[in-house]
C-alpha cells in the first residue's frame, strides 16, 4: 500500500470515528443526563403530576401515586440517540409536562411538545427526544387519561362552544375573562 493511500485511509478512519462520536455519543450522553435529572427529581419528589396545558391554563392534570411514578421511568428508557447536537426544530410549542415538587415546594418541570417531538427541562435547552421515547412518552400521558390533541386544537379561539374538553380528573377550564 502506498504511503499516500495509507495516509488517506488513516484520515478517513479518524474522520469516521469523530463523526460517530459527534452524531451518536454526544446526543446519547445529553439524553442520559436529562433522563437522570428527570428521574432524580421524580424519585425525590413529594408530589408528581402530569399536565396538559394551553398557555397559562391547565386543561388536564393527574397527580401520580408513588406506585404510578414508575411509569415515568418506563417512559424514559435508556437508549442511544442519534442527531446533530444543537439542531432543533423551530416549532417548539409544548402542551404537556411532568412536574415534580419536592418537600420545600421547589418544582422541576419536564416539558414535552408532541408536535415536533422536542422536550425541555427548566434549566436546560430544547432537545429532540430520542426516537424510542416518542411512543412511551405519549403512552405515559394517554394511560393517565391526558389527551394528546392535534396542535391546531390548541390554537382555536377558546369559547364555550369549542373549548377542549377536560377529562374527568381535570378541573374545569374557565373561559370568562
Amino acid at each position: 500500500m502506498s504511503p499516500r493511500r495509507s495516509h488517506w485511509l488513516r484520515w478517513f478512519r479518524w474522520s469516521c470515528i469523530f463523526l460517530v462520536c459527534w452524531v451518536i455519543g454526544v446526543p446519547t450522553l445529553q439524553v442520559l443526563w436529562i433522563r437522570h435529572q428527570v428521574l432524580s427529581a421524580v424519585r425525590s419528589a413529594q408530589s408528581v403530576r402530569l399536565e396538559e396545558f394551553r398557555g397559562g391554563v391547565v386543561l388536564t392534570k393527574v397527580e401520580l401515586t408513588s406506585e404510578q411514578r414508575a411509569a415515568v421511568r418506563a417512559a424514559l428508557p435508556i437508549v442511544p440517540d442519534i442527531g446533530l447536537p444543537g439542531v432543533i426544530a423551530l416549532c417548539f410549542s409544548p402542551h404537556h409536562r411532568i412536574i415534580a415538587r419536592d418537600a420545600s415546594g421547589e418544582e422541576f418541570t419536564f416539558t414535552v411538545c408532541f408536535g415536533c417531538d422536542e422536550a425541555k427541562i427548566e434549566q436546560g435547552s430544547i432537545f429532540m427526544t430520542p426516537l424510542l421515547w416518542h411512543s412511551s412518552l405519549r403512552q405515559l400521558f394517554t394511560d393517565h387519561n391526558i389527551p394528546i390533541r392535534a396542535l391546531s386544537d390548541y390554537y382555536k379561539p377558546v369559547s364555550p362552544d369549542n373549548a377542549p374538553e377536560p377529562t374527568a380528573s381535570a378541573p374545569s377550564v374557565s373561559t370568562n375573562k
